[in-house]
């Protein structure tokens, strides 16, 4: 499109940008059209003030946006790659108005007009540079239930830190004078203001926000030990976590304020993570599925979860015939990566490029479920060459599923759970840079299940009454409730939210529970071991399985066993979510 022009109708942009409204194609004036990073960007004005949006060159599902408050040219590399990927990116002028609450009332108009007139999604991520986070956090506490997640860049979360200057920070003496015309405070009434994103951690926690910030620990400005590390300590007595990305030192010109993003990649992730929309249905994809493969390592070699997810699906399926395989290989990777000494020395970790095409031939699933990453990183901190090696395998592994005809289902691996602080580093941060890009791929229409982000929250709040739970006691291999927490989260999804989650199980007779559970776990590993022998592998110690048809016949016979007793147990089943109920 050529040069500026006033009065620009979004009628005449092109067609993934027209907005339907009942049927009927509603025309929006701008009032000029230019360009932001190459990508058009298009002004307009609320309640007075500027405003804009940055459009991409094609819409992920769903509209997704992110919402820049304040600075909106500062370390721009995230907005840059969120455009590429189909994220829209928004702002409106809030300046001279700290968070206020006319901040607030000029944020509410802004949404209104990007939600209902450009048809953006619901929920934005909100992004907070500076001073942007005293808006980005008040916004988000004033409307809790329309925020995807946050992103702050050594974000000012007290007005007593800046423009006050009341503790280490320089403050601002002109700035000081505005921000309390802004909130309407004297001096003195400022000293007990309950009106700053420090205070609002409760309500944050209580509605899941997703944090990341980063900082300068250096910045004389906005001190993190006032601000960022303040919420942290508040955010930790709720259970709720923040990420945060600590450097030591900022510019010196900008008293530590300004740095050099290290990691624009991430913090894009980390958006795309928790603001992209999920298109596929996975309720839809399993009423589909006849044969379902689950792939992964020694976690779904052991099956406990599966069991589960199993039992869940004869109980709420009773009808419909399915084949669940489990597919899983202790020590698997899908970066075939292997750290020096496995196992002793006795073999490398295996690869699952190694048998993927026969396992997959041999099984002919209708839907693969596969959750990879927690062996990937070999356990050592993160490191581009190896990250690069797990996309790679995740790529892989999505080029054969869907050569077959398949459908895929990605599940994000589980916390490491370092409680006894044996590794000297976060292999968790690991886990969760490869579960923040797995989860951005669905902007690309990828099936994800956050399985690491909603255990790490589920640690945290068992430990706030027993700061000895775990789910991991040796750091990688769930327990039973562990294995009860991944089952749950599969089926919620793929119940589209609609069963009462693993409190069925517990409406048995507890005779009933434990027969069950029994043969559930035999026809599992009677159909297990077979398919892993037929299909071949390269891991030592794994048992040989019977031949395939001797299994399969086994397996008739467990099934006929499982539903005789679930016709005789007095069973509650769980709800059976059609396509129609999925939420």
């Amino acid at each position: 499109m050529a040069g500026p022009s006033s009065n620009y109708l979004l009628a005449g942009l092109t067609s993934g940008l027209l907005l339907a409204f009942s049927g009927a194609v509603m025309a929006q004036e701008f009032d000029q059209q230019t360009k932001w990073n190459g990508f058009d960007q298009f002004h307009f004005t609320v309640e007075g003030r500027t405003a804009y949006f940055v459009a991409p060159e094609k819409a992920a599902p769903g509209r997704p946006w992110v919402w820049r408050a304040r600075f909106p040219n500062y370390h721009a590399e995230m907005d840059v790659e969120l455009l590429r990927r189909g994220m829209h990116v928004g702002y409106v002028d809030i300046a001279g108005l700290f968070g206020s609450p006319k901040a607030i009332e000029i944020g509410n108009a802004f949404y209104q007009r990007m939600t209902e007139a450009y048809g953006m999604h619901e929920r934005p991520a909100l992004e907070g540079v500076s001073r942007g986070g005293l808006f980005v956090y008040n916004w988000a506490a004033a409307n809790s239930d329309k925020v995807a997640c946050i992103y702050c860049d050594t974000p000012v979360l007290d007005i007593r830190s800046w423009p006050g200057g009341v503790g280490e920070g320089i403050g601002a003496a002109r700035e000081w004078e505005q921000c309390l015309d802004a909130f309407g405070l004297s001096p003195d009434q400022a000293d007990s203001f309950t009106g700053n994103p420090l205070d609002h951690a409760d309500v944050i926690s209580h509605a899941g926000i997703p944090l990341l910030h980063i900082v300068s620990e250096n910045d004389a400005i906005v001190p993190p030990k006032e601000n960022t590390h303040v919420l942290q300590q508040r955010l930790a007595g709720y259970g709720h976590p923040i990420q945060v990305i600590s450097l030591a030192e900022g510019t010196e010109e900008s008293s530590g304020h300004h740095f050099v993003h290290p990691d624009p990649a991430g913090v894009a992730d980390f958006i795309a993570a928790n603001a992209a929309v999920e298109t596929a249905n996975p309720v839809e994809l399993l009423n589909d599925s006849k044969r379902i493969l689950f792939l992964g390592d020694s976690i779904s070699y052991a099956g406990g979860y599966i069991v589960q997810f199993e039992t869940w699906l004869e109980l709420s399926h009773p009808d419909e015939d399915r084949i669940v395989i489990n597919g899983g290989l202790p020590s698997e990777t899908v970066s075939g990566l292997s750290e020096e000494g496995h196992a002793g020395g006795r073999f490398p970790r295996p690869d699952l490029a190694d048998r993927l095409e026969r396992i997959l031939d041999a099984t002919d699933p209708d839907l693969v479920i596969a959750c990879y990453g927690i062996n990937c990183g070999i356990y050592q901190p993160i490191d581009a060459q190896r990250f690069e090696a797990y996309r790679n395998g995740i790529a892989n592994l999505r080029t054969q599923v869907q050569a077959r005809g398949a459908k895929l289902v990605h599940v994000t691996p589980p916390t490491f759970d370092d409680h006894q602080n044996t590794k000297g580093f976060d292999y968790d941060a690991v886990m969760q840079r490869y579960s923040e890009w797995l989860m951005a791929q669905r902007l690309a229409g990828w099936m994800v299940i956050d399985l690491h982000s909603t255990m790490a929250r589920e640690l945290l709040q068992r430990r706030l009454e027993d700061p000895e739970f775990t789910f991991q006691p040796d750091s990688v291999h769930p327990n039973d409730a562990g294995h009860k927490f991944i089952a749950s989260q599969l089926i919620d999804r793929f119940s589209g939210g609609q069963s009462a989650g693993l409190a069925w199980p517990e409406t048995m007779p507890g005779d009933v529970r434990i027969e069950l559970d029994k043969l559930m776990r035999q026809r599992m590993t009677v159909r297990r071991d077979a398919w892993l022998t037929a299909a071949g592998h390269e891991r030592p110690g794994i048992a040989a399985g019977m031949p395939v048809d001797e299994a399969e016949q086994q397996a008739s016979l467990l099934s006929t066993d499982i539903r005789n007793l679930m016709d005789s147990g007095n069973i509650l089943r769980p709800p059976h979510a059609r396509v129609d109920n999925y939420r």
